[in-house]
């Protein structure tokens, strides 16, 4: 309870206005996804997901003999290419298994230098859903893995340790200027 005497002597005629802090608040509330909790957790989800993803196209993919060889980072296996005709067979089976392979390949760099972490979230989200639903119903425990990692990317970002973070610290830096 408020003593009406002790807060008019206290405060005289500022009234509740008193209680109100003016200016910024010290010190500043951290931003969620900014904890250093935040940094480790979201540089191991990002690495594993992307050494997760850079092992399943290699393994995807042709053999490489020569690392400069890019024409070999995103040419698949006769294997992969007779399973996506039977999954979609209405497309060329070749040129989708190089698109699927290309792209995963791209979700490996965005992962891993942590750029577009959030759309790459919800990629491999959609993707885990897919292929629980329609593509190997049988490995439904990984893709829930898979898919609650990309989940948590989706909503909370890659953490502190990524180049979005920084190059939206560096926006904010210079609008405020």
């Amino acid at each position: 309870m408020r003593d009406p005497l002790r807060f008019e002597a206290l405060f005289g005629d500022q009234g509740a206005s008193a209680l109100t802090p003016v200016g910024p608040v010290c010190p500043p509330q951290k931003r969620p996804g900014s904890t250093f909790i935040d940094a480790i957790v979201g540089l191991c989800l990002r690495l594993a997901m992307a050494i997760g993803l850079f092992l399943w196209v290699r393994q995807n993919a042709m053999a490489l003999y020569q690392w400069t060889d890019l024409g070999l980072w995103i040419a698949p296996q006769e294997g992969f290419v007779q399973a996506l005709s039977y999954w979609f067979g209405l497309f060329d089976p070749a040129f989708m298994a190089s698109g699927v392979l290309l792209i995963a390949q791209g979700l490996v760099v965005s992962l891993a230098l942590g750029v577009f972490v959030r759309l790459s979230g919800l990629m491999i989200l959609v993707s885990s859903l897919v292929y629980a639903a329609l593509i190997l119903p049988e490995a439904w425990s990984s893709a829930i893995i898979y898919g609650a990692l990309g989940l948590y990317l989706t909503l909370r970002g890659g953490g502190p340790v990524g180049l979005d973070w920084i190059l939206l610290r560096l926006s904010r830096l210079s609008s405020e200027h």
